[in-house]
């Protein structure tokens, strides 16, 4: 930039009056440039004392700005995380224990019907395996839950229908987390043995695979610890697994079995996505003063 240019500029930077653009081009000019710095401090020697103890209130109101921007940010993703954790426990069902006149269940034709109590929500989840193993039978399961927020005074029975296919006969067992499934419709189709749903595992292993890529992460943030900017991008990505372990344990504190493997995982994921923004925020837009490495 030529030097004419910036000193018909240095007036307004020296008030404090430039743009950002302009304040930015002076201040890499005056970098390599000895004329130009002298006729600032001449310009700013120049000032009014008012005026020069004004700039630098300026620009820590501006950080103070910055600062309360990003606070605020800070706080608005840990709130979300915390809400999507809420929202999880209310949205998670409490499944009943069976119990006689919980449900009843009739075949009328080719439909089937249940017809759950009052104050209860249910599901009838067909069994395809079943079927392929005797065509003749037709195998569904019945779950039935309510929600913490659910009111049993103002509901009534609930009506479930499921279509049957022409002569089939129906089966129906009820599940219920860590008991045996139980036969409570039509035939046994196997006599001689019980059935047990077991409940997904999957949130066990990305447990894992968190728990592993942060040991690897913490052990690459000790070797590169003397270099500075390998030890901020290595800190910004521990946050990732460290996301993940603090959001599962928001959803589901230490279990890792699940009986709600789609909603368990969606609701993880997107706490951890919540603190990971926190993290990001307080790691790299609000750093600390860090002691350098010896």
């Amino acid at each position: 930039m030529n030097c004419d240019i910036i000193k018909d500029l240095l007036p307004l930077y020296a008030e404090g009056l430039a743009s950002p653009e302009s304040r930015e081009l002076v201040e890499e000019h005056l970098k390599d440039c000895p004329a130009c710095s002298e006729t600032l401090k001449e310009l700013q020697a120049n000032l009014p004392a008012a005026q020069q103890a004004a700039l630098p209130l300026e620009k820590i109101s501006r950080q103070i700005k910055k600062r309360r921007l990003l606070t605020g940010l800070l706080a608005m993703f840990l709130v979300l995380a915390f809400a999507a954790a809420a929202l999880s426990a209310l949205t998670s069902p409490q499944f009943a224990p069976y119990q006689e006149g919980l449900f009843e269940i009739h075949q009328q034709g080719d439909s089937l019907v249940v017809t759950v109590r009052r104050g209860y929500r249910a599901r009838l989840i067909p069994f395809p395996w079943a079927s392929q193993e005797d065509p003749g039978l037709q195998t569904f399961d019945l779950e039935v839950f309510s929600y913490p927020f659910d009111r049993t005074g103002g509901q009534g029975e609930l009506k479930l229908t499921e279509s049957l296919d022409p002569d089939s006969r129906a089966v129906v067992f009820y599940l219920e987390p860590g008991r045996e499934d139980r036969l409570v419709f039509g035939p046994d189709p196997n006599p001689n043995g019980g059935r047990w749903t077991m409940p997904r595992l999957a949130l066990a292993y990305y447990l894992v695979l968190a728990l592993g890529l942060a040991l690897i992460l913490g052990l690459l943030l000790l070797i590169f610890r003397k270099k500075e900017k390998a030890r901020r991008v290595i800190r910004l990505l521990l946050g990732l697994p460290l996301s993940w372990l603090a959001g599962h344990l928001l959803i589901k504190g230490f279990h890792t079995v699940s009986w709600e493997m789609l909603k368990d995982f969606v609701f993880i994921l997107l706490t951890g996505c919540f603190l990971f923004g926190a993290w990001v925020i307080r790691l790299w837009f609000m750093p600390g003063r860090e002691k350098p490495a010896a």
